[in-house]
C-alpha cells in the first residue's frame, strides 16, 4: 500500500517552520518511484478520458506544445482515488496545518508539453475556491524532472501573510467565464517590480512535493524545454477552520456537495480524512 515517505521526519525538520514563514516549502522524495510510475500511467488515462473539467489552455493553432489540466479526477480514476484516500497525505496535511481535522478538497492535474509557451499567471488559490479559512494547503507532486525553464512553480515569499484575496486570473479564454462575479482586488505587478519581491523556486525530481498555502501568490513560466514534459499532480487539503463559502466567481463543482454556507467541508465530495466523524443532522 502506498505511504508518503518521511512523514515522521517532518516533525524534526524545518518544513513546518518554512511553510509558516514563507508560505511554501519542498519535501524531497516524499512519494515512492513505484507510485510516481502508477500516477504517470493514470495521468495518461485521465487525459485520454477527461472529466467535465478537462481542457487545454493552448489556443487552437498555436505553435509549441500543449498545456492541459483536469480536476476532481479521483472521483472516476481508482489510482488517483487510492492515492488520495489511502496514501498518507492527509496525515502530512495535519502536521503541516497543525489541524485536528483534515478534509480532502480536490485533486488537480497539470501537464505542460515540451515547447508549451503558456505561462501559469501569478495568482493565489483561495479566491478561486468556494471555501473560507486559513488552514488550507496544496501538495504539488512532481511526476517529471522540473526546473524553472520547464515550468517550475515560483512563489512570492511571505505573500500568504498579506492576508489578501486577489482577483482570479483565467489561464485562458476557455475558463474566463468561471471567475466572473469575483470582486477581489487586482494583483500587484510582480514581474514589473522584481526588486520589490523575494521569489522562491526549486528544481524538482519525480517524487518531490511542493507545499504551499492557499493564499501564497505563485505562478510559472511555460515549458521551454524541447525534450521534457512537466506533469504535476496537486492535491488540496483543509483543516479545522475551513467552511463552505459558495460565493459568486468560484470554480464549478462536479456535483452539489449538499452543504450550506458556513458548514464544515464534510460531504462525499469533500471527505473528512482525519478527526472525529461528523455529527449527523
Amino acid at each position: 500500500m502506498f505511504s508518503v515517505r518521511r512523514t515522521q521526519m517532518i516533525q524534526d525538520s524545518d518544513i513546518i517552520e518554512q511553510f509558516d514563514r514563507d508560505g511554501a516549502a519542498v519535501l524531497r522524495q516524499a512519494v515512492s518511484a513505484d507510485w510516481v510510475e502508477k500516477l504517470r500511467a493514470a495521468a495518461e488515462e485521465a487525459f485520454a478520458h477527461p472529466s467535465q473539467f478537462g481542457r487545454s489552455h493552448t489556443p487552437e493553432g498555436a505553435a509549441g506544445g500543449e498545456f492541459r489540466v483536469d480536476r476532481f479526477i479521483w472521483l472516476d480514476h481508482p489510482v488517483f482515488r487510492d492515492f488520495v484516500l489511502e496514501g498518507g497525505l492527509a496525515a502530512l496535511a495535519a502536521k503541516v496545518l497543525g489541524s485536528e481535522r483534515i478534509n480532502f478538497f480536490y485533486d488537480h492535474l497539470f501537464v505542460k508539453e515540451p515547447g508549451s509557451v503558456e505561462a501559469t499567471p501569478w495568482h493565489n488559490d483561495l479566491p478561486y475556491w468556494p471555501i473560507r479559512g486559513s488552514q488550507i494547503c496544496s501538495f504539488w507532486l512532481a511526476l517529471d524532472q522540473v526546473s524553472e525553464r520547464s515550468g517550475g512553480l515560483r512563489y512570492v515569499r511571505g505573500s500568504h501573510k498579506w492576508n489578501t484575496l486577489f482577483q482570479p486570473v483565467a489561464a485562458s479564454d476557455k475558463d474566463r467565464h468561471e471567475w466572473e462575479g469575483s470582486t477581489f482586488q487586482p494583483l500587484p505587478d510582480i514581474d514589473g517590480n522584481p526588486d520589490a519581491y523575494e521569489l522562491l523556486s526549486w528544481d524538482l525530481e519525480p517524487g518531490d512535493i511542493l507545499i504551499h498555502h492557499g493564499l501564497t501568490v505563485h505562478g510559472a513560466f511555460g515549458n521551454s524545454t524541447v525534450d521534457r514534459r512537466r506533469r504535476g499532480l496537486a492535491t488540496r487539503w483543509t483543516g479545522d477552520d475551513v467552511i463552505y463559502d459558495p460565493r459568486p466567481g468560484t470554480m464549478g463543482l462536479p456535483v452539489d456537495p449538499g452543504l450550506v454556507a458556513g458548514q464544515p467541508l464534510d460531504s462525499a465530495l469533500f471527505p473528512r480524512m482525519i478527526g472525529p466523524a461528523p455529527v449527523a443532522g
